[in-house]
């Protein structure tokens, strides 16, 4: 036994002193990434489970992506030398600040370390390194992630419809009228991405309507809808129309109308008057929960026809039936106006333009309108049997104007056909005249040689029409030839158109060439 502890107490003896000494750690903590120009804040932490003494370490950094701007290191910058004051430290921090300089990844890192205990024992340390990412703002956002899905949305208790795909938009719930709140649940797709609308909500009767807004980390949301339907306690149903509104809160304003109450059956319920217009109006709900007025006869319990407006920018009219006057033109027929059938006359079907008839709003006097159904608008119309009329009138005008201008037009164009035809027998009459005189030239000469014994008889007959024959003898030239035409030819003719004188000139001018080479052949 003696020998055994002799041996173990050898043992520890001969270990080194080392085994024994103290550790720490060195850490360096900050964000992962920097856009290039903003601030990185880094954190350089000592710590140790035993008491610290001194230490001296070194942090290194690559100062062509990161620039220091600041230090709590007693050089001002990554040498960091300390003591401890006494035995509790167990901890030291220091804090830098890094300013970006381009994109890219870098690294800040423990470059070199001496750490003692308060002993003055040697510490085992173990040092970390920071890695982080540099980017532009425009390589930041495009970074981003554009997912502003939902990825559940739902009511605590019910069942939304349809079942929930982040693809669908809107939804649906009814539920009964004790029921005066609910939870709205909804998940974001993206962890990214931000949530808004969801919650407890608190329901009136009737239609409820919720948005939840996702928008992503990009910017860009989607919108989902959720309509929630609180059923209402005994609803007065009207047939083909509608639930009768009974709180006044959700019956919109209409001008020249003031609040009213009225006793439907056994009820009070909310509507409207005009004691101008002598109407009364109730709000009656649609399955969508879109409410519309309709005019309402109090002392019947009656709900009658839709009350409907048209306005233009200067009037606004309440229409009713038309009173048909047969004396009038215009077809009859019936026109759609927001939900109601009107009479009307038809102005114009093909462009949507018809007469109506109602009661002005402001002056509360009835009349005619022309309305446009494509742009829902009207235009006063004051007297419509002048209108009349006066249309007729212009139908009239244009028919006998158009039936002047036609003859008028006929008229002209006997008259250039008659000139033409007169141009055109002086001009055969001259042909003839020319023609006949060449023949005279051209039998002439051979006339001489097989009548040589009557050249006198022949020289008589010359001489009996001397300037006709001279004329064409002595044609050499177009000069010559135009004098001959100046004399057989009606100068009134050729003055009111001359451009049927050239046409001839220059016919007549081709044939005489024509002649001229069968003679030489």
């Amino acid at each position: 036994m003696k020998k055994l502890r002799y041996l173990l107490l050898t043992i520890i003896m001969m270990l080194p002193f080392g085994v024994f000494a103290s550790s720490g750690s060195l850490s360096i903590s900050s964000n992962s990434s920097l856009v290039v120009g903003n601030t990185l804040t880094v954190t350089v932490t000592l710590s140790s489970s035993s008491a610290l003494g001194s230490w001296e370490f070194d942090l290194d950094y690559d100062s062509s992506y990161l620039r220091l701007s600041s230090s709590t290191a007693e050089s001002g910058g990554t040498h960091f030398v300390g003591y401890a004051s006494n035995s509790s430290t167990k901890s030291k921090s220091y804090t830098l600040k890094f300013v970006g300089l381009k994109s890219g990844t870098t690294k800040i890192a423990i470059s070199s370390y001496d750490i003692y205990d308060f002993n003055e024992g040697s510490m085992s340390i173990s040092a970390s390194s920071k890695s982080v990412k540099l980017m532009t703002q425009a390589e930041l956002e495009a970074s981003y992630s554009d997912d502003a899905y939902l990825k559940n949305l739902s009511v605590d208790n019910y069942e939304i419809t349809p079942s929930f795909d982040k693809s669908v938009y809107e939804y649906s719930l009814e539920v009964e009228n004790d029921v005066t709140s609910v939870n709205i649940n909804a998940t974001k797709n993206d962890s990214s991405a931000s949530v808004t609308g969801a919650g407890t909500k608190e329901l009136e009767e009737g239609t409820n309507n919720f948005e939840i807004v996702v928008t992503a980390q990009k910017g860009n949301s989607l919108t989902y809808k959720l309509s929630i339907t609180r059923k209402e306690l005994n609803p007065i149903v009207i047939e083909n129309k509608g639930t009768i509104v009974r709180k006044k809160d959700l019956l919109p304003e209409v001008s020249t109308f003031v609040e009213a109450t009225f006793t439907y059956g056994d009820e009070e319920i909310p509507g409207l008057t005009s004691e101008t217009l002598g109407l009364s109006l109730v709000g009656l709900k649609d399955e969508e929960g879109n409410v519309t007025y309709y005019v309402y006869d109090d002392e019947n319990d009656e709900v009658k026809d839709k009350y409907i407006e048209v306005t233009s920018k200067t009037i606004s009219i309440y229409p009713s039936n038309i009173p048909y006057d047969n004396k009038l033109n215009y077809k009859q027929t019936t026109i759609n106006i927001n939900g109601k059938d009107i009479n009307a006359y038809i102005l114009n079907e093909d462009s949507g333009m018809y007469i109506i008839y109602g009661k002005n709003l402001d002056t509360l006097e009835d009349g005619y309108y022309i309305y446009s159904s494509t742009y829902d608008t009207i235009i006063p119309y004051s007297d419509i049997k002048a209108s009349s009329i006066d249309e007729k009138i212009y139908q009239y005008i244009i028919v006998v104007l158009g039936a002047i201008l036609l003859l008028l037009f006929i008229l002209l164009l006997k008259k250039n056909k008659n000139k033409k035809e007169d141009v055109k027998e002086n001009i055969n009459d001259i042909e003839a005249s020319i023609v006949e005189e060449t023949k005279v030239k051209e039998e002439k000469p051979k006339k001489e040689k097989k009548k040589k014994n009557k050249k006198e008889e022949k020289k008589e007959e010359v001489k009996e029409e001397p300037q006709e024959v001279i004329k064409v003898e002595k044609i050499e030239d177009k000069d010559e030839l135009d004098d001959l035409l100046d004399d057989n030819l009606d100068r009134s003719i050729l003055d009111e158109d001359d451009d049927d004188f050239e046409d001839f000139w220059e016919t007549r001018e081709l044939k005489l060439k024509e002649k001229k080479k069968i003679k030489k052949n």
